[in-house]
């Protein structure tokens, strides 16, 4: 439960001490753990290459509306498929953030 927070602890620990070993320690965790730290590091290679992964990856970029993530090379085009026609509803500035020429 708590790596699903991740992020925001991230975020908390680096807005009151950049330097502080504190985020250090939680950025180490984020690398062991791609999947919590949506919004925070890249996906690695292995979990865009594992269909399974790479789903669960996405549902968390749409919950979070990750933009950056969503310009991802191999990552839009994911988003773009599991939004299919609910775009609007699910995510409704999603073709300002990846427009439809990528």
């Amino acid at each position: 439960m708590t790596l699903r927070h991740l992020p925001a602890l991230l975020g908390l620990a680096r807005d009151l001490a950049p330097a502080d070993a504190l985020v250090l320690r939680l950025q180490a965790v984020g690398q062991r753990w791609p999947l919590s730290v949506v919004g925070v590091a890249p996906a690695p290679a292995a979990v865009l290459a594992h269909p399974a992964l790479r789903a669960l990856y996405i549902d968390r970029i749409i919950e979070r509306r990750d933009r950056a993530r969503a310009t991802q090379p191999g990552v839009h085009e994911g988003i773009r498929g599991a939004l299919g026609e609910y775009a609007a509803q699910l995510w409704p500035d999603f073709l300002t953030v990846v427009p439809t020429a990528l």
